[in-house]
């Protein structure tokens, strides 16, 4: 054979092998892409379903904190409702009277007569006692001060104390209390509350 030839056909298998083996290389590449963009898309998927599941979470969270505060704000009414009648809330100069729940039943009051007194104000009030006993030894917490722009109960300027009055309140019957209130005079007096009515004795008629 010609060694022309012979070189010819030795160059010749030599491009083929290595076409071949750029072949093989090139289709390693394509399958280590496409290996490599299945494990992204699978990332992505997976990220997506967590995100979805986060978004779950989280509105079931705000669900439940709506539903929480609810909640609060039901207890919270009913709380003020049950302790309604255990606080009688006077304004001066309004008329009527306010109801007060004691350890013995309920009662009236009305805030009448406020004068200057010191630095504060002098008041009377005045308890109706509906019940068919007597009531000795009147325990009562007061509350009072003045009130903002917006006419509630300034919480800065409030004062307070316990009395227990020496007179007594005749059954079927009104009786006018006198009270100081220190700090507060007539003109800056907004309020006066009265709670926590409780009594030391009764006193019932003979048969």
């Amino acid at each position: 054979m010609d060694g022309k030839v012979l070189v010819a056909l030795m160059l010749a298998l030599a491009l083929a092998g290595c076409s071949g083996a750029a072949s093989g290389d090139i289709e390693q590449v394509r399958l280590a892409e496409a290996k490599s963009a299945a494990d992204v898309a699978a990332v992505r998927q997976e990220s997506d379903h967590l995100k979805e599941q986060i978004t779950a979470m989280t509105q079931q969270i705000q669900t439940l904190h709506t539903q929480v505060s609810q909640l609060q704000a039901d207890q919270a009414v009913n709380e003020v409702l049950r302790s309604s009648d255990q606080i009688a809330f006077l304004r001066p100069g309004n008329d009527g009277y306010s109801l007060v729940r004691s350890d013995l039943g309920v009662l009236t009051v009305t805030l009448d007569d406020v004068q200057p007194y010191a630095n504060g104000s002098r008041i009377l009030l005045k308890f109706g006692n509906p019940l068919a006993t007597t009531i000795d030894g009147l325990k009562v917490k007061l509350q009072w001060g003045s009130v903002t722009a917006n006419d509630v109960p300034d919480p800065e300027a409030m004062r307070e104390k316990e009395l227990t009055f020496s007179q007594s309140l005749p059954a079927g019957a009104w009786t006018s209390l006198p009270v100081v209130l220190e700090g507060v005079p007539p003109a800056a007096l907004g309020y006066v509350r009265v709670a926590q009515v409780a009594h030391t004795g009764i006193s019932l008629r003979r048969q």
